[in-house]
């Protein structure tokens, strides 16, 4: 059952007070909760003593001792990298730097030393994914005072490219703006309260009120949304490619169809746009339709005038039919768009899209990732789309239904036509992604026919 996961993650497992189990010791204690009279046991064995109550799973939390002292350097110990840096010539900061990301990327790993990783390889071939891409993200900002994009460790795919890029970062001449989340707040520790005390109208009212002092400051400014950077994840080589939107919780990782991209043939290219705002520096577009014209933007700039079909998965897909209707009379449409168990009507509230980000975290491990940006950002996007009513479709559509409901509901898409697919909501696009893969592709082969490309 376990002989996918790579060390990073036994690495995540360990982090949060689990060891691993042999084979002879899984079956003992299974042997033994048979004969145990106890309604509900759980099989494992802790590993508490190199936790921190941050990293542990919150039902082990109360478990943890607090240290004396820290094991190793921490952010909140080290003096801030920029003071370090201070009155080293340049090629010594981009030691120093240097440095830093191994030692802070053998972290995320779980290595206990930075001579594990190779200054020039590549962070996935090290083990890295999504989430501990944006651990070590999180780790730098922290240790750096700056605001790396979410997708930093995958726009700079090793660590002395990722140094190269702090090192521009940290040059006073480009220091950047900031987003109106700079102030010290307690929005995102006021959320997490609601969120362990099962409580999402808290939550969403906490998270709204923190978007709406994040509007109005960036209004002030006069700051506009641009497009963010693609993120490609498979080249390809016959059109058309699939460009995808991520789904709404934050913090919105391209990364998130990462899976399904391996899964479908090598000849399908596969890019993501990155949604704007859920990184410090990156204005919010204020209003649906500012956002969905600075994604059409972003999607023209990305397919290069070459056929394409839009998906988006859960809330992404929202943004995908959005900007592929506008994108309708252009002179470059989409071919049709795909919506990966995307909802819509009346049910869709924002208390069921905060329930359902949840049971996204659940899964993915990324709700102590969360930061102010990406807590405004998605508060103002569910905001956007969960009372909207799309238009009839103006190009093809295909709803990939999940077969398992989330929260009891199956997702409803009543303008395009659906299949249904294995797994449930947030499983169709890791465990299941294969079936998921090999759904799209058939579509998109019937809408392109044989001779595109």
């Amino acid at each position: 059952m376990t002989g996918h996961l790579n060390h990073a993650d036994r690495a995540r497992i360990r982090s949060q007070g689990l060891r691993s189990l042999t084979d002879h010791d899984g079956l003992a204690l299974y042997d033994a909760a048979v004969r145990s009279d106890e309604p509900l046991l759980a099989a494992a064995a802790l590993g508490l003593a190199d936790s921190s109550r941050d990293s542990t799973s919150p039902l082990l939390r109360d478990l943890v001792r607090p240290r004396n002292r820290p094991i190793r350097p921490t952010p909140d110990t080290e003096p801030p990298t920029a003071v370090q840096l201070a009155g080293l010539s340049t090629e010594k900061q981009r030691i120093a730097l240097l440095d830093l990301v191994l030692d802070r990327a053998a972290a995320a790993l779980g290595h206990t030393g930075s001579d594990a990783l190779d200054p020039d390889g590549p962070f996935r071939g090290a083990g890295f994914d999504s989430l501990t891409s944006v651990q070590l993200r999180n780790s730098l900002n922290i240790a750096a005072g700056i605001r790396l994009a979410t997708t930093a460790v995958f726009d700079h795919p090793t660590p002395r490219k990722l140094a190269e890029h702090l090192t521009v970062l940290l040059s006073p001449t480009n220091a950047p703006p900031g987003t109106g989340t700079e102030e010290p707040d307690d929005s995102v520790a006021r959320y997490h309260a609601a969120r362990r005390a099962d409580d999402p109208a808290e939550a969403t009212s906490t998270a709204r009120a923190a978007a709406k002092t994040r509007l109005a400051a960036e209004r002030r400014r006069k700051t506009r949304a641009v497009p963010a950077r693609p993120t490609v994840l498979a080249p390809g080589g016959r059109a058309p490619r699939i460009i995808c939107v991520p789904a709404l919780p934050a913090p919105a990782d391209p990364l998130q169809y990462r899976t399904l991209a391996r899964h479908l043939p090598p000849h399908r290219g596969v890019t993501v746009l990155p949604l704007p705002g859920y990184t410090d520096g990156e204005p919010l577009p204020p209003t649906r339709d500012a956002l969905v014209g600075t994604m059409a933007e972003a999607v023209r700039e990305a397919s290069q005038g070459e056929p394409y079909v839009l998906m988006g998965h859960s809330s992404g897909g929202w943004v995908a039919y959005a900007t592929a209707q506008q994108l309708s009379g252009h002179p470059n449409p989409p071919l049709g768009v795909v919506l990966l168990d995307t909802g819509v009507g009346r049910k869709i509230t924002p208390g069921l899209a905060t329930e359902v980000t949840w049971r996204s975290w659940e899964h993915t491990g990324e709700a102590d990732l969360l930061d102010t940006a990406g807590l405004t950002a998605m508060s103002h996007y569910f905001d956007l789309f969960t009372a909207w009513s799309p238009d009839h479709p103006r190009l093809p559509a295909l709803l990939v239904a999940a077969e398992e409901p989330i929260l009891g509901l199956r997702a409803e898409f009543p303008l395009a036509p659906s299949i249904t697919t294995s797994g449930g909501h947030l499983t169709m696009v890791r465990e299941h992604a294969g079936t998921t893969a090999h759904a799209v592709e058939k579509w998109i082969e019937r809408l392109s026919g044989p001779n595109t490309g």
